[in-house]
């Protein structure tokens, strides 16, 4: 009896090959938008409070990480100074919309989908969402509502998943973002400033929106 030995084959066919790619790529661009989250939320605290209004959280929103990647400090410094540039809509949207533990992941995701809801996406957006989640994670700290807090980030990365992560990988991944920054510090404020208000201008109408109904 003649025994055939079949060669493994890893890829059926090019099609096959380019899926399993894909799949990898996004995998990687939905794991990094949870990595830049657990970055940028416990930076944002760390920067708001004391080490003791911190304590019951996990180390890693304690101790900053040593050598942060420049993707994830940019995202830092850009989300930042939105913040900053527009300090009256998002340190006064907790009490807009009445946020609290039972409709925390509602606004967060309602505001999120409605910063996109025109079909436009771009970069100023996205950091509206990473905003967005470092202001509400804010508020449920000083609630003492360490849960939610420890929520946000997955909410991030829930989103990112179902409504960004194509058009992220359409854009070459996540080190798009860095590369349109020039080393010229004016031109990092002036693009800082432009993809802030196209952030917020968008995540306003969101909230807008919810505050009117969208409960």
């Amino acid at each position: 009896m003649t025994t055939v030995t079949l060669s493994p084959t890893i890829c059926p066919s090019r099609r096959h090959c380019l899926t399993l790619q894909n799949s990898e790529e996004k995998k990687s661009i939905i794991n990094t938008a949870f990595a830049i989250a657990m970055y940028y939320i416990p930076f944002h605290l760390r920067s708001s409070v004391s080490q003791e209004n911190l304590r019951g959280l996990p180390k890693q929103y304690l101790i900053p990480p040593q050598q942060p990647s420049h993707l994830f400090t940019t995202v830092a410094k850009l989300c930042s100074n939105m913040e900053l540039d527009n300090a009256f809509f998002f340190k006064g949207l907790p009490n807009r919309v009445n946020l609290n533990s039972h409709n925390a992941q509602a606004v967060f995701m309602n505001v999120a989908k409605e910063t996109f809801a025109d079909g436009t996406k771009n970069w100023g957006r996205v950091l509206a969402i990473y905003t967005l989640a470092g202001c509400m994670s804010l508020h449920f700290l000083l609630q003492n509502e360490l849960v939610i807090v420890k929520s946000i980030p997955y909410w991030v990365k829930e989103f990112v998943s179902i409504h960004l992560a194509d058009w992220i990988e359409k854009q070459g991944g996540w080190d798009d973002l860095p590369k349109k920054l020039s080393d010229d510090s004016n031109n990092q404020s002036s693009w800082s400033k432009v993809i802030a208000v196209g952030g917020v201008v968008a995540a306003t109408a969101g909230l807008f929106l919810f505050s009117t109904g969208m409960r």
